[in-house]
């Protein structure tokens, strides 16, 4: 599975927000590839997604389970 993750902070400060792969609906792997769909960067991840999100912004990442 694939799955879209938006991490927003409306907030007026940079704020760290950390979910896991769990957490957004993904089954249990591994490994998990994520994109950063705006910066065009790929890592992977054991399930835990975080960024440190500039005041009033958002980080959105694709997230996919191994196949």
């Amino acid at each position: 599975g694939r799955r879209a993750v938006a991490l927003l902070n409306r907030g007026s400060e940079p704020l760290r927000i950390t979910t896991s792969a769990a957490a957004v609906g993904l089954p249990h792997g591994r490994s998990y590839r994520v994109e950063d769909l705006w910066a065009g960067s790929v890592s992977s991840t054991r399930g835990r997604l975080s960024a440190v999100v500039p005041a009033d912004a958002a980080v959105l990442y694709s997230v996919a389970a191994p196949a």
